[in-house]
């Protein structure tokens, strides 16, 4: 059994229950989207939930924790496709050698993406987090334990990083176009801490198994439905609404920004897990 680092340190307590969401946190707002063009991305799409499904990533030779820095598709991690959507991991690090491993006490920014890898343009909603709009955070399961997780129904909560506050957090959906190939940005505040070293960081989790773990941010897309489709299109016109500038990444890796509309997130749809594997140094052990 591979040791746990921090084995000492006591647990916090359990969430103690949801709080009820403020009726007009996130009214649904009027619609607006992205049409942009681009060629079929050449990718096989991965169909096995299975950890071995993912894309290796290179590393990137200019990292940045900079959450709106341009995107490479070829740094980027890819996980299975789910209906034509597939998403990817893109570690944001700097000072390190190498980026695939790294020591306790860390801060991780990553970017995570949704592809488009059909022949076809797709119309759809997409958010950070599970299927419950009230939970964006990621999860860092152990490597032995990582194809278990993947096909559970829904990933263990003991995995889950741990939160500023016991109280769920609302999460915003976006609406947005792509093109046969292209890629958007989600956006949202992307990264977990591992490690207790720094107690002003979140969200995190202090206790993890050293050596291999996978950070895995889960992301919920549904697509419209024809009466939906034929709403949206009809908001394209309408200056009034709340928007969002989202990146949207094209096959050459050539980024450019794009309105997107802002609503309410909702419950349901389906679940996709970006994901990429690290390796965990315990306290004592030089990263290389």
């Amino acid at each position: 059994m591979r040791p746990m680092l921090n084995p000492h340190k006591p647990r916090r307590a359990e969430h103690r229950g949801r709080a009820v969401a403020a009726p007009f946190a996130f009214a649904v707002l009027s619609l607006v989207a992205v049409r942009v063009s681009a060629r079929p991305a050449d990718t096989q799409t991965q169909t096995t939930p299975e950890a071995a499904a993912v894309t290796p990533a290179a590393a990137s030779s200019q990292p940045s924790e900079e959450p709106n820095a341009a995107v490479n598709v070829k740094d980027v991690a890819w996980s299975e496709a789910v209906d034509g959507l597939q998403p990817g991991f893109l570690l944001r690090r700097t000072g390190l050698a190498d980026a695939a491993r790294v020591p306790l006490n860390s801060w991780l920014g990553y970017t995570v993406l949704v592809r488009n890898t059909t022949e076809r343009e797709r119309v759809f909603e997409v958010r950070l987090g599970g299927t419950d709009p009230w939970g964006p955070a990621p999860y860092v399961i152990p490597g032995d334990q990582i194809g278990a997780a993947l096909r559970a129904p829904a990933l263990p909560e003991r995995f889950r990083a741990q939160g500023p506050t016991a109280l769920p957090l609302a999460v915003a959906a976006y609406l947005v176009r792509l093109a046969p190939g292209e890629a958007v940005v989600v956006p949202g505040s992307t990264g977990v801490y591992v490690g207790d070293a720094d107690p002003s960081r979140y969200p995190r989790r202090e206790t993890v198994q050293a050596g291999t773990n996978w950070i895995v941010q889960p992301i919920t897309v549904r697509v419209l439905n024809a009466a939906e489709t034929t709403q949206f299109e009809a908001t394209l016109k309408t200056p009034y609404s709340s928007k969002k500038t989202v990146t949207i990444v094209g096959r050459d890796g050539k980024n450019r920004p794009a309105t997107a509309a802002l609503t309410g997130a909702q419950a349901g749809g389906k679940q996709l897990y970006a994901r990429i594997p690290l390796e965990i140094a315990p306290p004592g052990h030089e990263v290389a």
